[in-house]
């Protein structure tokens, strides 16, 4: 996370575009920052997952692939969120736009179970952003690129 944090204040410090590229599967190549000058920051290496069974959640960083969520969600109580249908589209680009695939007429967007995201701040610093904290950051990680794709 600290180089992710380097290289987002970097950017900002010399106002190169930054772009976050968590799969690189995009129909208009935001994963290669969708214009020249654009600084992208590759996140394919954060694959953490885990699943804690008190609650029923999953944290998911944003480099893995859907397939392997799906696999990693199933393994853990035969588990499963509303996901797209191509398993290797990065996780963080496809919850961040949405989240639209053949579960979602029952399931809703996957972006709709979305109950935290620690986010890296144009001046480096990591906020968790949630219903409780940072709200107005998690009202723009839900809505505002949701709506803004439909």
């Amino acid at each position: 996370m600290q180089d992710v944090q380097v290289a987002v204040k970097c950017g900002a410090s010399t106002q190169t575009p930054v772009v976050a590229r968590s799969g690189g599967h995009s129909y208009a190549a935001y994963g290669l920052g969708g214009q020249d000058g654009s600084l992208v920051i590759d996140l394919g290496a954060l694959k953490n997952i885990t699943y804690a069974n008190d609650n029923q959640q999953a944290t998911v960083q944003t480099g893995n692939r859907l397939g392997d969520v799906g696999l990693s969600l199933w393994s853990n109580g035969q588990k499963a969120l509303p996901h797209g249908t191509c398993p290797n589209v990065g996780s963080g680009g496809h919850t961040s736009y949405g989240g639209y695939g053949f579960f979602s007429r029952v399931g809703g967007l996957l972006l709709d179970r979305v109950v935290s995201a620690e986010v890296v701040l144009a001046n480096g610093t990591v906020v968790k952003a949630s219903k409780d904290s940072n709200t107005d950051l998690f009202w723009v990680c839900r809505s505002f690129l949701r709506h803004s794709c439909s």
